[in-house]
């Protein structure tokens, strides 16, 4: 069934949910180094690799047994990051649960999506171009909350892949 003609579909269904522990991380900006007067070479920094090695495990593991979503099957993501309280927010006064994050700190919520997105290539699905849903959601944690990232993946009801989660 090809999809990309058709009305947008009315109906979503969770095939894949994970958790990937620590704090959540944004895609660091490409890097780059003189080969030659005329060349340059680009590369990925370490902590975006190893976050996107961690992504990689996690998605693995939730994903484990089914087949990559094919192309021209859209993609719905939603990724909630919930980082650590900062001390400042640990008074009496304050309140105990989650707070939508708003501050500075912590990387674009955008690039937070990227790292994600990229990471889940070739595991999930074929391509993240296939993602045409996307919401991500930026917490600071409850008082005694570890930070982490999860991410859930739907695809339209019509798109039948066998068991769902």
């Amino acid at each position: 069934m090809n999809y990309e003609y058709e009305e947008a579909p009315t109906e979503w269904v969770r095939l894949a949910i994970f958790k990937i522990p620590g704090k959540p991380q944004p895609k660091g900006r490409p890097r780059f180094f003189p080969v030659s007067k005329t060349a340059v070479r680009t590369y990925t920094d370490d902590r975006t690799r190893a976050y996107e090695e961690r992504v990689g495990l996690a998605a693995t593991g939730a994903f484990r047994g089914h087949d990559v979503i094919p192309k021209g099957v859209p993609v719905h993501v939603r990724i909630v990051a919930v980082h650590r309280r900062p001390k400042s927010l640990h008074r009496k006064k304050d309140p105990e649960g989650r707070l939508l994050k708003a501050t500075h700190g912590g990387g674009d919520i955008d690039n937070h999506a990227k790292i994600i997105l990229d990471a889940c290539n070739s595991i999930i699905y074929t391509d993240d171009a296939q993602v045409c849903s996307l919401r991500v959601e930026a917490f600071i944690g409850a008082k005694d909350e570890a930070p982490f990232s999860e991410v859930s993946v739907w695809v339209p009801a019509s798109y039948n892949r066998g068991p769902r989660v």
